[in-house]
């Protein structure tokens, strides 16, 4: 790890954790040559100097989004990564094999925890009349969300 990720990173006030063996799932298979947690958490320092990691994070801080220390954990689990609120983001390392899909992994993760940051206090009744007065009720498409996985609901 060059030495600039880490600080940079430590400047933005986040902090990459590994998760404890006991918070690990049991009998979680490995993506074949996944790197070491050492080098998933070195690229997770990495990813959050990417430009589009940095811009999502400076939106969320600009809209009064919390981001904190421990937001982005290094984890053993069966997907690539996910997103829980209050909880944070998850890359699970053992499906990692390129910097770039940790980047990935960080972005679209990251777009998860503005959403349910910004649209915590929204009021879905308006937002949803509003949609449905400015399209047709055929191509009105609703976006299911979860810290599972996320589909497209027609």
């Amino acid at each position: 790890m060059a030495e600039g990720h880490g600080a940079a990173a430590a400047e933005a006030g986040v902090r990459v954790e590994a998760e404890s063996s006991s918070q690990s799932q049991p009998g979680v298979a490995s993506s074949r040559g996944a790197m070491s947690q050492e080098d998933c958490i070195s690229g997770i320092r990495s990813a959050l100097n990417h430009p589009t990691a940095r811009f999502l994070r400076e939106q969320m801080e600009k809209s009064g989004c919390q981001v904190w220390p421990r937001l982005i954990r290094a984890a053993t689990c069966n997907s690539a990564g996910g997103y829980a609120s209050q909880e944070g983001i998850k890359v699970c390392c053992n499906h990692m094999t390129l910097q770039d899909e940790i980047n990935q992994v960080i972005i679209h993760e990251l777009i998860h925890a503005y959403d349910d940051c910004v649209t915590k206090n929204m009021n879905w009744k308006i937002v949803l009349t509003m949609l449905a007065l400015r399209f047709e009720p055929t191509t009105l498409v609703v976006i299911v969300t979860t810290s599972v996985n996320c589909c497209v609901v027609s």
